[in-house]
């Protein structure tokens, strides 16, 4: 299984969670935060629709994919993935299973490996469950007024796998494209639509049954 691809879209779409609701377009990031971390501790489940675009280095062609995006704070989410790779993924707060239905492989993570400086370049979930002052220490985020856009790059003392992230926001304030930029030139763009709250959902939800 290509972990590493997989892996990619952990990283943008768990991010996009920073701006999916309440988000305004301005330069003060704390206040942002702030009524990020409140909605998302309501703990209700969100959800939205992905239309991705990837560029692999050793790749010839790019990579097209779509699907279904699920989740609840702090650590419960589900993707549902189709198109050039064909896969989902189940964390229940202490599991994560990535089931590769093209390969029929299924592969298991302990949720605090995810966390880990060790394998933080890999299988690391940035800002997924991260409250607002953990996420001042690890990322500086700047407002592109030229550009309209909001810029994000880890801090020096993180060991990311991204050099930067690109999104910008719709008229409701919550993010309608993303593009991540990756230290080794690979790059991912990803556009966003349907987004959804729904209240409160059972953990049942996001494990894994099959």
């Amino acid at each position: 299984m290509k972990i590493k691809h997989i892996i990619q879209v952990f990283i943008s779409v768990t991010f996009l969670l920073l701006a999916s609701f309440d988000f305004l377009c301005s330069q003060d990031i704390d206040s942002l935060l702030i009524k990020w971390e409140n909605r998302l501790k309501k703990e209700n489940l969100i959800s939205c629709r992905i239309k991705q675009i990837k560029k692999i280095s050793f790749l010839k062609n790019k990579i097209f994919l779509e699907g279904e995006f699920y989740y609840k704070y702090p650590h419960f989410f589900r993707m549902e993935i189709s198109g050039d790779e064909n896969y989902d993924i189940y964390c229940d707060g202490e599991k994560v299973y990535i089931i590769d239905h093209d390969l029929g492989e299924k592969e298991i993570h302990n949720v605090e490996e995810l966390y880990s400086r060790e394998r933080l370049n890999k299988l690391a979930l940035p800002l997924l469950g991260q409250t607002r002052e953990q996420i001042k220490q690890n990322y500086k985020i700047t407002f592109q007024k030229k550009e309209h856009l909001y810029e994000v790059h880890p801090l020096s003392h993180t060991s990311q796998s991204y050099e930067k992230i690109h999104f910008k926001i719709d008229n409701m304030d919550r993010i309608e494209w993303m593009k991540i930029f990756y230290k080794n030139s690979d790059w991912t763009e990803m556009e966003f639509n349907n987004w959804k709250e729904h209240g409160k959902v059972s953990d049942y939800f996001f494990k894994y049954l099959k």
